[in-house]
């Protein structure tokens, strides 16, 4: 497919959130070479072909587009499925350009800490991967559950901002223990629980666990409908 072609297709993209995958099709065999998340599918594609590209994106995207020769997308409900469907396809095909554009060593990751109070933390994997050698930058926990790769730490931080209006969790503060959670934190004064601190902790951490592991449409509907206004939020 000649870059015109590529061009024209696009124009049948829609105009909502999505995972859009770039191609090479050869010998009747499909590579993908790049996986991206958008807000509006039918944009951010046709920003590729933008006359600027080379300086915006860098040689590397340049060398993916001569190479591309199909360019297809799975839509989502929300931009923040998207993200999370990205980085779940990203982990599972390895796409060569999304490497080449950016080692593991600086994806980012969602850490569920091992504690007695566990944590929701934003890690990036070249900090998981010194604290596992013993290296200057120790981590201060074990990991219980881990999920990534996601190429975009700041767009990382907005959606844990969006799923903390669902279920709160903490990343900081101690329960109990020194200073109190402020109360103005999404994350609950978790103090104010008293006896049944662990226990509502120990729920908001398997919720938390939970929603990203599934990564199937109806994602934000099994939170139940006092939840459908958070993940509302999360369309644009």
């Amino acid at each position: 497919m000649t870059r015109q072609s590529l061009i024209d297709s696009i124009k049948k993209f829609p105009k909502t959130p999505g995972v859009y995958f770039f191609k090479r099709v050869k010998n009747n065999k499909t590579n993908i070479l790049y996986i991206g998340k958008a807000t509006s599918l039918r944009d951010r594609v046709r920003s590729y072909f933008s006359n600027d590209i080379a300086i915006t994106r860098g040689p590397k995207i340049v060398g993916m587009l001569e190479e591309c020769t199909e360019i297809t997308f799975e839509k989502t409900d929300s931009v923040l499925e998207a993200l999370l469907l990205e980085a779940h396809l990203i982990k599972k095909y390895q796409p060569e350009y999304n490497t080449k554009e950016k080692d593991n060593k600086s994806f980012y990751y969602v850490v569920i800490t091992k504690e007695d109070f566990p944590r929701v933390l934003l890690v990036r994997g070249r900090d998981i991967l010194v604290g596992a050698l013993g290296g200057k930058k120790k981590i201060d926990y074990t990991i219980a559950h881990s999920f990534g790769p996601f190429p975009s730490g700041q767009t990382l931080r907005d959606a844990l901002g969006l799923i903390r209006k669902i279920f709160p969790f903490r990343d900081k503060c101690v329960p109990c223990v020194g200073e109190k959670c402020k109360p103005t934190d999404r994350a609950l004064s978790w103090c104010v629980y008293g006896r049944n601190i662990n226990r509502r902790i120990q729920y908001d951490d398997q919720t938390c666990h939970t929603f990203f592991q599934r990564r199937e449409k109806s994602n934000c509907k099994r939170f139940g409908k006092t939840n459908e206004s958070a993940c509302e939020s999360t369309k644009v």
